[in-house]
């Protein structure tokens, strides 16, 4: 499950995909617990959704949902189909689903402050993504193009958003560092303007911190300088 989980984020997605189908079927042959399952069946959907197998993807993280034995857990899940709905065009599932989530890492933060906190934060993120898709109107499946014209739906993305980079520490590493360059992305395809838009792209390049990382960044600093009428430097 780790290394599937590490592949994933090291953007291996077919590697992460066999690791973690391996794993969840080890993990329910050797009947291991129910948390465990739900991790591993969460994880396996959002490798699904990311190679762009959405129904395949959605089976597997209510799987999660179902076998999750506390609310901790399933608002884990929960957290993780949010992008999946949004890719689904289901803003108001999406929507229900992070709120939900959102308000149980919330109440956990004074029993696990450090682990509750980043899924909050993360969670938020996921809901400013349903926002920002719905102010585009297309759903959130790659390549997007960010906004050339404002909409209440992509202001309160940027809110969320803002709020989400204001609370991650300066000099944050692993997975709040990755949550900084995901959340200057997203602002960037949030922001009409073409300037302030690839401002947070190049910030979003200058924050990361491996292969992966930079090359989503440098995907998405030439998409806002090609709204910016910027071929030359985007490519």
């Amino acid at each position: 499950y780790q290394l599937g989980d590490s592949l994933m984020r090291l953007g291996q997605q077919q590697r992460a995909h066999d690791s973690l189908t391996t794993a969840l079927n080890s993990l329910k042959a050797h009947r291991a617990a129910p948390e465990e399952l739900s991790h591993a069946a969460a994880r396996l959907g959002s490798v699904l959704r990311r190679l762009g197998q959405l129904h395949e993807a959605e089976r597997f993280l209510q799987e999660a949902l179902d076998c999750a034995p506390d609310d901790f857990t399933r608002a884990r899940a929960l957290s993780e189909i949010v992008p999946l709905y949004a890719a689904q065009g289901r803003v108001a599932p999406a929507l229900t689903a992070g709120r939900t989530a959102w308000a149980i890492f919330r109440d956990a933060e004074h029993s696990r402050p450090s682990e509750a906190r980043y899924r909050r934060l993360r969670t938020e993120y996921r809901v400013a993504l349903t926002y920002l898709t719905r102010g585009l109107q297309r759903p959130y499946l790659h390549p997007l193009g960010g906004a050339t014209q404002d909409h209440p739906d992509l202001h309160h993305a940027r809110t969320l958003l803002r709020r989400v980079d204001a609370e991650v520490p300066p000099h944050a590493a692993d997975r709040l560092a990755s949550l900084r360059v995901d959340t200057a992305l997203a602002l960037a395809l949030a922001t009409p303007d073409p300037q302030e838009a690839t401002d947070h792209a190049v910030r979003a390049v200058q924050a990361a911190g491996h292969a992966y990382h930079r090359a989503q960044a440098r995907i998405g600093l030439a998409e806002a300088l090609l709204r910016a009428h910027n071929p030359t430097h985007a490519l």
